[in-house]
């Protein structure tokens, strides 16, 4: 997990990257692109026999410790 949030926006730029072309090569809104991003990660986890909804449990213990970090000041 990154632990700076400079790390963590390097690796948030080329998500948004990829979102906003999908967004318009679909012509999806954000909350579609979302979901179908989720879907395909649903089908690589099930592709590679690895369970998504850990993935998840996992993924929202980790966004709650960073938004303390967030809120935390300096």
């Amino acid at each position: 997990m990154p632990k700076t949030r400079k790390t963590r926006d390097n690796i948030r730029t080329p998500l948004e990257g990829m979102l906003s072309a999908y967004r318009v090569s679909a012509g999806a809104d954000l909350d579609c692109a979302i979901r179908d991003l989720l879907t395909e990660l649903m089908h690589l986890c099930d592709d590679n026999h690895l369970d998504f909804d850990d993935r998840l449990r996992r993924a929202r213990e980790v966004h709650r410790e960073e938004r303390v970090e967030i809120r935390e000041p300096p």
